[in-house]
């Protein structure tokens, strides 16, 4: 690939892993949040709520929510399916070294 030989002669990291650490940030700054704040409901919503709320046919719109469900499962993580699920999600991210580590895979 001629990015790779880019990517080292300028001793960059490719843009696509740097959006992958800077959404794996946010997850984890999401997930130490308040639980009272918009950004905590939202997350409650996809977990209990959107399964209601099915959509049209056709392809599955790509969102922040399913790629960060993508991002979880690429580190060997379940997505949160169950509030319990989201309970453990938010103590792993609560502890900020584990959460670097991860985001470093």
């Amino acid at each position: 690939w001629v990015m790779d030989g880019i990517n080292k002669m300028c001793n960059t990291i490719p843009l696509s892993v740097k959006a992958d650490q800077l959404r794996w940030s946010m997850l984890g700054h999401i997930l130490r949040m308040p639980q009272d704040t918009l950004a905590q409901k939202a997350l409650e919503f996809e977990v209990t709520g959107s399964k209601k709320y099915i959509g049209s046919k056709g392809r599955h719109c790509a969102n922040l929510l399913s790629k960060l469900s993508a991002d979880l499962k690429h580190r060997g993580l379940s997505p949160p399916t169950t509030v319990k699920k989201l309970l453990e999600l938010r103590t792993l991210a609560g502890c900020r070294e584990q959460w670097k580590k991860l985001k470093k895979d």
